[in-house]
C-alpha cells in the first residue's frame, strides 16, 4: 500500500478544473495536481504530476473517477 511507504507532504492544485457538462445524464470535472511524496524509508521526495477525472450523475454523486499519473516515479 502506498502511504506504508510514503508519506503525503502536500496536494498541490495545478491550474483551475474543468467542468464539462453534456446533454445527457451528468458531467464530468477534470483537474490536474501536483502529489508530493516523502518515502519514510530514505527520506527522498518525489513529486508525480496527475491528472484526474471525476463523473458525476445529475443528483451531483461522484459515478467514478479516473486518475492518470506515473506510477513508477514511486519505485
Amino acid at each position: 500500500m502506498l502511504l506504508t511507504s510514503f508519506e503525503i507532504i502536500s496536494m498541490d492544485e495545478y491550474g483551475y478544473p474543468d467542468y464539462l457538462a453534456y446533454n445527457g445524464d451528468g458531467s464530468t470535472v477534470l483537474s490536474w495536481w501536483n502529489f508530493r511524496f516523502k518515502n519514510k524509508a530514505t527520506g527522498a521526495e518525489v513529486v508525480i504530476f496527475m491528472h484526474l477525472s471525476h463523473n458525476f450523475n445529475k443528483a451531483g454523486k461522484i459515478t467514478s473517477q479516473v486518475a492518470y499519473y506515473n506510477g513508477n516515479l514511486l519505485n
